[in-house]
């Protein structure tokens, strides 16, 4: 998010120096469009763990159906490779748990669930078989999933955001587990949605 911003103002900049204000709208159109310049990865034990994921969908011999078509597994692991490495890149990936709902659950273009099925058995969500695989390597390496930490509290100003409602949000958040968005604002009730 920050360097999304960090590449819209440089589009600001740019477009500013060559003159115009419609210059430096469509420079930050433009700068928001590039990709930015530094994103953060999944951490090194989640790296790991989808890494583990993805070979093991590689290797499995199995069948992978997905869009209304079977596909081998060397295909099934190159296609989610491409779906992590996009989800990562937008820093929408921070655990194994991540790769597999967002990635590896169900097509995004049709919303279909992807199906899996080995040696002639019935097919199975690549969800269960892919959280069944994670827990077997867990259990083999003596990991045990992420521990759930609570971020601090975050408290937003909208006042500094421009507007001129003097108001204030606070982001209780926690990673993985939804946290709440808390509003108290120039009303005497305070709301947690």
């Amino acid at each position: 998010m920050l360097a999304d911003l960090f590449s819209g103002a440089i589009g600001i900049l740019v477009a500013t120096a060559l003159g115009g204000r419609a210059t430096a709208v469509m420079g930050l159109v433009l700068g928001l469009a590039l990709p930015p310049l530094a994103r953060a990865a999944p951490p090194a034990s989640a790296q790991t763990e989808i890494n583990y994921l993805l070979a093991f969908v590689g290797n499995s011999g199995c069948g992978f159906f997905r869009n209304g078509s079977w596909y081998d597994a060397k295909q099934a692991e190159a296609h989610l490779r491409y779906k992590y490495e996009m989800l990562a890149a937008r820093d929408l990936i921070n655990t194994a748990e991540d790769f597999i709902e967002k990635a590896a659950t169900k097509s995004s273009v049709s919303a279909q669930p992807y199906q899996v099925r080995c040696s002639g058995a019935e097919a199975v969500t690549s969800n269960q078989w892919l959280r069944d695989a994670l827990a077997r390597y867990r259990a083999h390496t003596g990991l045990a999933a992420p521990r759930v930490r609570r971020v601090p509290d975050l408290a937003i100003s909208l006042s500094a955001l421009g507007n001129r409602q003097a108001s204030s949000l606070r982001l209780a958040s926690t990673l993985q587990c939804g946290g709440g968005l808390h509003y108290s604002g120039p009303h005497r009730h305070a709301q947690t949605f």
